[in-house]
């Protein structure tokens, strides 16, 4: 999203060690080694400003103008994971006509 021609191996040290910090003793006490999957949006988002802020830090980053608030410009970006319904419509058959 910031225009990121390469992964490099600084970035995955940054994704690695944001994510350690987010493992909390309650966590580690049930037994986990990450945090729970139903912080994956939150736990996503932190990985990414955290790379974001790395890139355009080392100018590996190509999108301008650098945006003040990453995270804030990667939370608007972020996939919507909410659906209405996964159930197909359905319409009652109608009376005027025999089945």
């Amino acid at each position: 999203m910031c225009n990121i021609p390469r992964i490099t191996e600084e970035m995955f040290v940054v994704a690695s060690e944001t994510l350690a910090g987010m493992v909390k003793e309650e966590h580690l006490a049930e037994g986990r080694i990450y945090p729970p999957l139903s912080q994956i949006l939150n736990v996503s988002l932190r990985i990414a400003t955290r790379i974001a802020e790395h890139c355009y830090k080392n100018k590996e980053a190509h999108y301008f103008p650098e945006p003040p608030d990453k995270e804030e410009f990667l939370r608007k970006r972020l996939y919507s994971t909410a659906y209405e319904s996964f159930e197909p419509n359905s319409y009652p058959w109608p009376e005027d006509i025999p089945q």
